[in-house]
This record gives C-alpha cells, structure tokens and sequence, in this order.
C-alpha cells in the first residue's frame, strides 16, 4: 500500500467515524516519516501505527511497557521543535491535572545539545518546564519524569514524548488547593502592588511578604512544603515551595522570573536547592529567599546578587538558565519610593515592617551582610 492510499484511507475514515479513527496499518520509522513528509498537512491531525509498535523501538523498553496501556496512540498532538516542546509540556502540565500524555515531536536532535542520550536529554528539558511553575506545576513532584522517544533513525528527529506526573497530593484534592492558593496571591498582589511602582521595589516587598508569611518547614514528611500551599494557606515551607510562591507572586506584578533547581555546599556537604533568578529591565539577578528567611527576621544577603557571588556556594546548569553578570546596590532608588509612599502602602493593608527598614550598601567579593531589616511577626 503507497502513501497515496494510505492518505484517501485517512479521508475515507475521517469522513465515516469523525476525527478520531483507527486504521489497521503497519509502518515502519521510515515509512511513517516518508507518509508525514508526503502528506504535512496530516501532521497536526493523526498519527498511523499500531500501539504495539512503539516498545519495540523504545531504549525505555521495560517502563514503556509499564504505561503503554493508558496512552492512546491513535491521536497525538504534534509539535515542532525544541521550544515547542517545552512550551507544550509547560502548557499541558500546568492547565490539566494528569499523570501523562504523549505527544509528536519533529526536528528534535538531542545530539545538537551535546547530550549523550535520550535520558540526559529529556532531563535538560524537564528543567527547563519546571523554572516556570505555573499552574498545577506547582504541585508536580519536581524529579516528574519526561521520555524521549526516538522513532526515526534516519536523522529526521522524529519523537514520541511521554510526560508522566508525580503530584504532591491526591489529584482529586489539587484544584481545590490552588483555588486557594490562587485566591491568597491575588489578595496580596492587589494589596502590595501599586500603580506606578518601580519592579525593584515590586521584587522587595514581594520577597519581604513571602518570607513574613512562612517559615522554614523541617517536618520533611508533609508533601504540601514543596507547593506554594505550603507556603501561603498552612505557612510552612521548603526552598521549592519559597521559590514558587515568588515566581507566582512575582507573575502577577508582571515580573519574570525563573525557578532554579540545582546545589548548595553547607557544612553537610552538598544538598539539593531550589531558588530564583529575577529579570529587572535586561539583565537577570539571582536571588534565594530561603536561606534569607531566618526564624525572627529576614536578611539580604542573597538579594539581587550575581552569578559570581552566588557560585560561592550554589551550583546551578548553566545551559539552562540565563547569566547574572551584575551586582548593584538598589538602596536609594527602593529608599527613595518607599519614603514617598509609605502612608500610601500602610492605608492598603502593607504591615509597616514590610517597609521600614535600613538598607547596608554591600561591597566586596565576599557574602557580608546586606540588610537586616525588621523582626518578623
């Protein structure tokens, strides 16, 4: 059977049973690539294999055959790219509460990125979904695996990639989590956020507000400490639950920014972290709320700081998240607007502690301390 018939069998089912149909064909890699390159308006529409066929050409063969049975294969979303890619998870995992989907991708080369294999490939991009953590991101195991798999070995960069979730809590129980979740951040931002407010100093009282509501959670067995729920509606946090709330929070004071998983050195020894990265005007600036946030008080020893400061102690991919090449002192532009406005802040609700404050001009290549501000409540 030539791709000429395949494509009128394509016409004739879709016609009869809708635009999800099922046909009885077997194809090879190539002869799938040789029918999508034939037919590329068929693309976005339907994928032409038998279920079976995947595992067999699958390096995961043994967990493909563990979730091969709740994966449809007869009608897959189709995307092109790298970035597509990620904007598809991203998308996907953070609109529909699902343990996994699957889907199409094209002209994807994990060779191009200097990865050895799939594995390494599929963990590069995984990160790069989760450093933004909108939606139900937020409560996805951040170690939720992603599998790419390879279906042409011609060079064409055809993959079948299968997003499985892992959740913090039951799914049944996560939509009404963030309902409240949503509710508390639009709370905060109507109140924190003014008008005509510089970012900088958007990014401090958001930083302030976050630390002032949550502390340092060491009850490891809770799952919401990794959520933004966490940190928000029960006040008890980790790293990743600080950092979430940040970038959410920071999301609605139109702010960029990124989550960043990676490592620390402590007199342990080396642990896994999560912080943020925060995009004023064109330059990025890291900054980590966690280890700012102390039992009575917070500091800014790690606010807006630079990639060289931050590598004294944090270890992050460099490939995935942009350079923070510059340190400056923000103290009299933030004095200057809080000064002016402070009245204005406090008759909206802002706890006067959130901004009264006196800031210490840091200098030298060593983490000295910046400021420590108030007492917390």
């Amino acid at each position: 059977m030539n791709n000429k018939d395949i494509y009128q069998l394509i016409i004739d089912q879709k016609m009869k049973d809708g635009d999800y149909i099922s046909l009885d064909i077997s194809l090879s890699p190539f002869e799938i690539e040789k029918f999508y390159l034939d037919y590329p308006e068929l693309i976005n529409q339907y994928l032409i294999t038998p279920s079976e066929y995947f595992p067999s050409i699958n390096v995961y063969k043994g967990e493909m055959l563990e979730i091969e049975k709740m994966i449809d294969y007869k009608h897959l979303d189709r995307v092109d790219g790298f970035d597509a890619a990620i904007k598809y998870i991203r998308d996907r995992a953070a609109t529909k509460v699902e343990d996994i989907f699957t889907f199409l991708c094209f002209n994807l080369d994990y060779k191009k990125y200097s990865f050895d294999n799939e594995y390494e490939f599929a963990t590069h991009m995984m990160n790069l979904v989760h450093s933004k953590p909108d939606g139900y991101l937020s409560y996805i195991v951040a170690e939720s695996s992603l599998l790419c798999h390879e279906l042409c070995k011609g060079g064409s960069g055809l993959y079948l990639i299968t997003v499985q979730n892992n959740y913090f809590e039951e799914t049944n129980t996560i939509e009404k989590l963030h309902k409240q979740v949503e509710d508390k951040l639009s709370s905060i931002a109507k109140t924190l956020f003014l008008d005509d407010m510089p970012d900088i100093v958007k990014i401090l009282l958001a930083y302030n507000q976050i630390g002032d509501l949550a502390n340092y959670s060491k009850d490891i067995t809770q799952n919401l400490i990794h959520t933004p729920y966490g940190c928000l509606i029960s006040g008890d946090c980790v790293c990743d639950g600080f950092a979430k709330t940040f970038y959410q929070l920071l999301k609605l004071g139109g702010i960029d920014s990124l989550v960043v998983n990676g490592q620390v050195i402590t007199d342990k020894g080396e642990e896994n972290h999560t912080w943020n990265m925060v995009k004023l005007g064109k330059d990025y600036y890291q900054i980590d709320l966690t280890w700012d946030d102390e039992v009575t008080i917070i500091n800014h020893y790690f606010f807006m700081r630079s990639d060289g400061l931050f590598s004294l102690h944090h270890q992050w991919d460099e490939s995935i998240y942009p350079a923070c090449s510059i340190d400056k002192d923000f103290k009299d532009e933030i004095q200057q607007y809080l000064t002016a406005n402070s009245d204005k802040l406090i008759a909206k609700g802002v706890q006067k502690r959130l901004i009264s404050y006196e800031f210490i001009n840091y200098k030298g290549e060593e983490m000295k301390p910046y400021n420590r501000y108030y007492k917390k409540k």
